[in-house]
């Protein structure tokens, strides 16, 4: 469970699904296929922080870790701390997420370390997504924003897409900025 090539670009990268099922249901994902078939080969469905980081310690520095996959990365209450250990080993880091399970604290830790890429995709307006809207995740999705503020205005980059949740938190959109199917903040 939970590792995997990408096989995007020329450049060695390894995907983490850091659980398997992921409670978002969004109606692009193949989740019931995904769930089906892994249950035929396993119990486990959660990656635990002691096989993440065997995983991590046989891979070499000059290969990119993608906390991606086909679920939401911090339903995985270990997710924080896998990222956290694999920029301390040496990797380059990319995060796809949803951020549904992320706390402030989880955004707090995460401020601190370098990303190659770090992609929030935001619930549509169509609603494609079962994400609660709840003031928690309208906070941390604040924070996130935050965040990507903090890092264009150090010129890390940084992008915005026009979504509901930008418009919850009170983001000003730039519409020359705007994303394809699913909203995104974006930093790196």
């Amino acid at each position: 469970m939970g590792v995997g090539s990408t096989g995007t670009s020329a450049a060695e990268s390894l995907q983490i699904t850091t659980r398997i099922g992921c409670r978002n249901a969004c109606a692009y994902c193949p989740q019931a296929l995904l769930v089906g078939s892994y249950a035929r080969r396993s119990r486990e469905s959660v990656l635990s922080f002691e096989d993440f980081r065997a995983c991590v310690d046989k891979v070499p520095t000059d290969v990119s870790i993608h906390f991606s996959g086909m679920s939401e990365p911090w339903l995985n209450a270990d997710c924080t701390r896998m990222v956290e250990y694999a920029h301390e080993s040496g990797h380059e880091l990319h995060v796809f997420t949803t951020a549904v399970g992320m706390s402030p604290s989880d955004v707090d830790a995460l401020s601190h370390l370098s990303f190659a890429e770090f992609v929030v995709h935001l619930p549509s307006a169509e609603g494609y997504e079962r994400i609660a809207m709840g003031e928690g995740y309208l906070s941390v999705i604040g924070l996130l924003a935050a965040d990507a503020d903090a890092a264009r205005a150090a010129g890390r980059g940084g992008r915005r897409g026009d979504r509901q949740s930008d418009r919850a938190v009170g983001v000003r959109v730039d519409r020359r900025e705007r994303a394809g199917r699913l909203g995104c903040l974006r930093a790196g």
